[in-house]
């Protein structure tokens, strides 16, 4: 699985595009929710955006972020995904590092 960083979704969403959905995949344990995923999806340009990752701390490295990733690409396979620039949190860095998104 390959997700390259980026500022831009795509122009036709940034313009207004009428074919974009946007979605969200969660893993719950019972009723409590401990890890989601957002994504933004083009059917035009056939570009999807990952918007965010979030898994509770007690939760993590354990493969949930991996999991949520996963199902979200799985959601759009022909569309050629990326996501918001990274930023400087280390946590965040050895993630996406973890799933071949950036390179450390």
């Amino acid at each position: 699985m390959r997700i390259r960083s980026t500022n831009t979704v795509c122009d036709s969403c940034c313009s207004g595009c009428r074919s974009r959905l946007i979605g969200f995949v969660q893993l719950r344990l019972g009723h409590t929710i401990f890890g989601e995923v957002g994504f933004s999806l083009c059917g035009t340009d056939r570009r999807a955006l990952l918007v965010h990752v979030e898994v509770e701390e007690k939760h993590r490295r354990r493969g949930a972020g991996r999991v949520l990733v996963a199902a979200a690409v799985v959601r759009a396979p022909r569309c050629e995904w990326t996501m918001f620039p990274i930023g400087e949190d280390p946590v965040a860095v050895a993630f996406w590092a973890s799933v071949g998104a950036v390179d450390r």
